[in-house]
């Protein structure tokens, strides 16, 4: 009777553990589910939601940015070499490029406080000054040109951290006209320019939460466009009226990838997870190239968003450094010829440290690579930042080692 009993109490107890381990199994996998709440699909219905964990679905070991042997794919078709040539031999901290075909670019000579046109590709033109009133801590310019008017704003921080906005309308090479100047007031300090109709487009964060806005034109009233978590965001502007919003990298954060339609407030979140994150998203917003990486590495990855399939690349560096093509076609990327880590982003902005860069050709269907071109066999040592695409086949940016402007011409 006993050992009846002591069997009967054992099959109770087995029965109470396969009830509580069915429910136990069944509420972890609902509650893993990922929320795809956020992605409007009916106004992006080519975006897909990536899963959260994709961080570590990609592979972020310790080898995950180490240079491999690099490809030298066939397809690569018009893209031999490139030569880097300097522009300007004054620091500046941006630029104004026009892409409708003119070689010129605005640029802020911080020496003179003045802003100055140059021919990128005539280098008999002389460099002019188009607007002589100086100005003085100056961080940003932000703009663009029609080939007869520069929209640029000019965004400023003296010594108190009081922030001022300018907008200039320069009439160039027509300098007959009256250049037009406002001061902006009731935006952030991250601001944008759209190319396709000049509207300002400002990110500004506080309280845990950021709030998008765009002023439908130059010197608009502002409006509302859309409202995201967080309260501190880099803003870049695509065509169609798009605009990409990713997380400040850092370290052991995860980061965010959101895209948003300027003209409805749509947003849609493409990417989470990853650390120290970057993106640059292609301008047919097909694909996303992005960087992220852990204390002791860096790895740099393609996403193909209709197929969410992830290509690693064979080259290690920061997603700032890298300009899609304007057909989206080609990437070219600024790769430190030095290793480096997730850890070496956070110094490289704050000055600590300095790379010795060459240029790269990226495949974004295959993520083959090529080398276009090595400033190191002319003896000149460049850390790329702000790069560029021009419509007219070269790209400009800044060297980070002197903050003057230089253009590299692929052939």
């Amino acid at each position: 009777m006993k050992r009846s009993l002591s069997i009967l109490i054992l099959i109770a107890l087995g029965a109470v553990l396969l009830v509580f381990s069915y429910f136990y199994f069944f509420s972890n996998t609902k509650n893993n589910k990922t929320d795809n709440s956020s992605v409007t699909e009916t106004i992006f219905p080519s975006i897909g939601t990536l899963r959260e964990t994709i961080g570590n679905a990609i592979g972020l070991t310790k080898d995950a940015g180490k240079d491999k042997s690099e490809t030298r794919p066939a397809d690569f078709a018009g893209i031999n070499s490139g030569l880097v040539r300097e522009i300007t031999g004054v620091p500046s901290p941006g630029f104004v490029i026009s892409q409708n075909g003119t070689s010129t670019i605005f640029y802020l000579n911080n020496q003179k406080g003045t802003i100055e046109a140059v021919d990128i590709i005539d280098r008999a033109r002389p460099t002019e000054t188009v607007y002589k009133q100086v100005l003085s801590d100056v961080y940003q310019l932000a703009g663009n040109y029609d080939g007869q008017t520069a929209v640029i704003l000019v965004a400023a921080a003296n010594l108190e951290g009081k922030i001022t906005k300018r907008l200039l309308e320069i009439p160039f090479p027509d300098k007959n006209r009256p250049v037009k100047t406002q001061t902006v007031a009731g935006f952030g300090s991250d601001l944008a320019i759209s190319r396709e109709n000049s509207q300002i487009v400002s990110i500004e964060g506080s309280g845990g939460k950021s709030i998008l806005f765009e002023s439908g034109g130059v010197l608009a009233a502002k409006k509302k466009i859309s409202e995201l978590p967080l309260s501190e965001w880099q803003l870049e502007l695509l065509d169609n009226n798009l605009a990409t919003l990713t997380t400040n990298p850092a370290p052991r954060v995860p980061g965010y990838l959101y895209l948003v339609n300027l003209g409805t407030g749509a947003r849609a979140r493409l990417l989470s997870g990853p650390f120290n994150l970057q993106t640059k998203m292609s301008p047919d917003a097909a694909r996303i190239l992005y960087s992220a990486g852990e204390a002791d590495a860096t790895g740099l990855y393609l996403i193909e968003r209709a197929s969410k399939t992830i290509i690693p690349i064979a080259a290690a560096t920061f997603a700032e450094k890298c300009v899609w093509a304007a057909d989206s076609a080609v990437i070219y990327c600024a790769v430190p010829k030095q290793k480096i880590t997730g850890a070496d982003l956070s110094t490289w902005h704050r000055g600590e440290i300095s790379f010795s860069d060459k240029f790269i050709a990226i495949n974004p269907t295959s993520g083959a690579v090529k080398d276009i071109f090595d400033p190191g066999i002319t003896g000149n040592t460049l850390d790329a930042l702000s790069l560029v695409y021009k419509s007219t086949g070269e790209i400009v940016f800044i060297n980070k080692n002197n903050l003057h402007i230089y253009v590299l011409e692929i052939n």
